[in-house]
């Protein structure tokens, strides 16, 4: 059996993100935590993330991965709902 890594956090995460086209701030907070309680459900070693409110700071951790293929998740004010939206 595979052992499930932090990195598998990431890895979920950015499928969630790839199959829609953008997300409100709070979806991709949901969708973080969803990431999480997945692998940590295989290993409970796994970190949270500390505070919903810092998923700006993991999404730029996740573009430095995907800086090599000249993609990444960029955030901006939704013009109608005045709320942050995340796309890639």
């Amino acid at each position: 059996m595979t052992m499930v890594k932090s990195k598998d956090v990431h890895r979920l995460f950015k499928q969630a993100m790839i199959s829609r086209r953008y997300v409100s701030e709070d979806l991709a907070c949901i969708l973080w935590k969803k990431s999480e309680e997945a692998c940590k459900s295989l290993n409970g070693e796994i970190e949270s993330l500390a505070n919903p409110a810092e998923i700006s700071d993991y999404i730029q951790e996740i573009n430095e991965t995907l800086l090599p293929l000249s993609i990444e998740f960029k955030s901006r004010i939704d013009e109608v709902s005045g709320k942050r939206i995340w796309a890639m």
